[in-house]
């Protein structure tokens, strides 16, 4: 196997993984968009709130992983480490009132920042 092909491959393994993370925030904002129903039930909105907190482990996950992996880690933090560790943070728990629009405010931000991060392309 040559470097290039070797290289190549790497390539598409990370844009695989940032197209699978991406999904994952357009899921996640779904999620939140039913969540807002007023007519939705409270054991379907609890079921979303679990889904949402498990997407929350997994972009913690990313998080930490992407601040192992960071060349330089400060720099990480500065950029778009914050943003990745803020979309991490779920909200407190499924008996939390949704209505907040200060938890609306927190859990939109989160995902959205996210999604940008993402969808700009950088690391």
């Amino acid at each position: 196997m040559t470097d290039s092909s070797a290289g190549t491959t790497s390539a598409g393994t990370r844009s695989s993984y940032q197209l699978f993370m991406l999904a994952l925030c357009a899921i996640a904002l779904a999620f939140l968009a039913v969540q807002s129903s007023p007519s939705l039930d409270g054991e379907s909105r609890a079921i979303l709130e679990y889904a949402d907190f498990a997407i929350c482990i997994l972009f913690f996950i990313d998080f930490v992983y992407s601040f192992a992996t960071a060349p330089d880690r400060l720099k990480y933090m500065r950029t778009w480490g914050w943003i990745d560790l803020v979309s991490s943070i779920p909200v407190v728990g499924p008996s939390v009132d949704t209505s907040n629009p200060a938890i609306d405010v927190h859990r939109k931000s989160g995902h959205h920042a996210d999604e940008l991060r993402l969808v700009s392309g950088r690391p």
